[in-house]
């Protein structure tokens, strides 16, 4: 959801817009990245933490809520796949709120699968593991660091973007009429 004005009522207009296909120019749907890294040095602020739920986590809600309420009113049957992350099964380190978000985000996809499936709609998410994008650029960059996760992948590598779209387009796919629930794709990480 493009960044903004943040109150309920401009979040609310936004979506929508999304959800009639009104969106200006540029303005389609996006992943935001509101994940910022604390340090074990110092406490994550009240102003970060907010930011991220909001992005992580109220801004995917909304959109979900309008484009749902839309897709059950038209009769029309959808797809809603959100990107959640390794971290909705497990904790982070200097992420608590991007943990807390990707988490809440699992639970928001089971529970709208839930409530959606019978009028047609599938809700899912991708959670991806460690994939080579600037949000990992200073875990890349640190070797020791570095080392240590791709020891623990299987793959023995960090995914690229390009690995994510086999399971986006298998979601927005009719081969996946019957499927909800969260796709990781994190190079074995979750398996070990």
């Amino acid at each position: 959801m493009p960044t903004g004005s943040t109150s309920p009522p401009a979040r609310r207009a936004r979506a929508r817009r999304h959800a009639s296909g009104r969106a200006p120019p540029g303005g389609r749907p996006r992943q935001q990245r509101g994940h910022d890294r604390a340090t074990r040095r110092r406490r994550t602020p009240d102003e970060l933490w907010d930011r991220v739920i909001e992005v992580d986590l109220t801004a995917p809600f909304v959109l979900a809520r309008e484009v749902g309420a839309a897709m059950i009113g038209s009769g029309r049957p959808g797809k809603i796949i959100f990107t959640a992350s390794l971290l909705s099964f497990q904790g982070g380190v200097n992420v608590p709120g991007y943990t807390a978000a990707k988490t809440g985000l699992a639970g928001l996809t089971r529970a709208l699968s839930n409530e959606w499936a019978a009028s047609g709609i599938c809700v899912n998410a991708i959670a991806p593991g460690y994939i080579a994008t600037d949000n990992t650029k200073p875990l890349r960059d640190d070797r020791q660091r570095s080392r240590a996760l791709l020891d623990r992948i299987p793959m023995g590598r960090f995914g690229e973007p390009d690995d994510l779209a086999g399971a986006a387009v298998f979601l927005a796919s009719s081969a996946a009429d019957y499927v909800t629930g969260i796709v990781p794709v994190d190079g074995g990480w979750l398996a070990r």
